[in-house]
């Protein structure tokens, strides 16, 4: 079929074609190879995109359950009772006696009770002032009331209400 004077011509052309054929089989072969590290990076990548908003929404919540507690938390015992003060003084309301009675812990907050007696015209001016107490954003807790018209020495009525009250306040222990 083909003579040796005819494989002798074509015998560089028949090696150049062979090593060409070898470069484009290996070539493929790599080109696919990367083409799977390459899909395999874009999947792992996704991944960690995936991973990161999850961890980036957590620490957003953490924050907001931080910034929630020290809200909570960022009043003491003395901005307790000036923040009373205050409230009643709004109202025309006269703190006579107010007292904390001992704090009472639990696994995640504290409890503050304050024992108070406030002195005022009328009924509707010691309703403001409790309604304003529980509507406070400091979480306080109108827990018990009593009122009784004050009376004089000689057992007569006097035109003033006298109230005794036990509010309470949270200091949550979250961290």
């Amino acid at each position: 079929m083909f003579s040796k004077d005819a494989l002798d011509k074509y015998k560089s052309n028949i090696a150049n074609l062979a090593i060409v054929i070898i470069f484009v089989v290996i070539s493929i072969n790599v080109y696919k190879s990367q083409t799977k590290n390459t899909t395999s990076l874009n999947e792992r990548k996704d991944t960690e995109t995936k991973k990161n908003k999850v961890l980036e929404e957590i620490g957003q919540l953490q924050k907001n359950i931080a910034d929630l507690t020290n809200f909570v938390d960022s009043k003491d015992l003395s901005a307790t009772i000036n923040n009373l003060n205050n409230m009643a003084r709004e109202f025309s309301v006269k703190i006579s006696v107010i007292k904390p009675t001992g704090e009472q812990s639990f696994p995640l907050y504290t409890k503050y009770p304050f024992e108070l007696t406030v002195e005022a015209d009328n009924y509707h001016a010691i309703g403001k002032l409790i309604s304003k107490i529980e509507s406070n954003p400091n979480v306080y807790t109108v827990e018990s009331l009593a009122m009784h018209p004050q009376v004089d020495n000689q057992g007569n009525q006097l035109r003033k209400i006298t109230a005794s009250l036990k509010i309470t306040t949270v200091l949550f222990k979250v961290k």
